[in-house]
This record gives structure tokens, sequence and C-alpha cells, in this order.
């Protein structure tokens, strides 16, 4: 899981590292959740349509719990 509760700002090289990292999570076997989006971050996933391979949750319980479930 990673919380993104203190990022204000995802530039281009910053949404490379969340391809990256999801990439190698996948690869390990593991799922990447996303949690505590601010309003400007989630219009960078938007517009760069990672919201259809990123799963974003609003609050890190909801996050946590997509994991158990």
């Amino acid at each position: 899981m990673l919380d993104l509760g203190e990022v204000r700002y995802l530039d281009s090289a910053g949404l490379g590292e969340l391809v990256a990292t999801l990439k190698r999570v996948r690869e390990a076997g593991g799922e990447l959740r996303i949690c505590g989006v601010n309003r400007r971050v989630d219009d960078a996933f938007h517009v760069t349509q990672l919201v259809r391979v990123l799963e974003i949750y609003k609050y890190r319980s909801d996050a946590i719990s997509a994991f158990v479930s």
C-alpha cells in the first residue's frame, strides 16, 4: 500500500515511478493499493488514465481492507 496523503504534486517522473513500482510489485506476485490522494494528484491520475491500472482508495482503511477481501 502506498499512502500519498502528504504528496501535494506529482509530475511525470513521479507518475513514471509509480508505474514502474506497480510493474515490479505485480511481477513479484503482489498487489499495489494507493490511498490518501488529494484532488491535484487524482487529476493527474485521471488525465494520464492511470486510474485504469491503479487501485486508488480515498482512505487508508479501505485500501487495507481490500487486501483481505
